[in-house]
């Protein structure tokens, strides 16, 4: 990047921060921002099984104080995810809440 670029998004994230004066406000300012990108809105108490696609953009919040923001490729495959995600459950049961989203 070049310095006027660098300038550019430090001017951009200082817009933001001064926008953004709790966590509640920040993640209401990045959910704007996320959906002008065209990531949609997934709950997180829902099962996201059917909902997520490959190529698609989503996001999640909890508690209007944290945001969960993910792209998924073109070359998903959920039966291989959920593979994927059984596997470092047994490595690791702390990842049992980020691996059942």
């Amino acid at each position: 990047m070049t310095f006027a670029a660098h300038k550019d998004l430090a001017l951009d994230a200082c817009s933001h921060f001064s926008a953004s004066p709790t966590p509640f406000h920040n993640v209401a300012n990045l959910v704007a921002r996320l959906e002008e990108a065209g990531y949609q809105k997934l709950e997180e108490s829902e099962n996201f099984t059917g909902k997520v696609k490959g190529n698609g953009l989503y996001y999640y919040t909890r508690n209007t104080s944290t945001l969960c923001a993910f792209a998924i490729g073109g070359k998903y495959d959920p039966p291989l995810m959920a593979m994927v995600a059984l596997k470092l459950l047994a490595a690791t049961p702390t990842l049992l809440t980020s691996a059942s989203r």
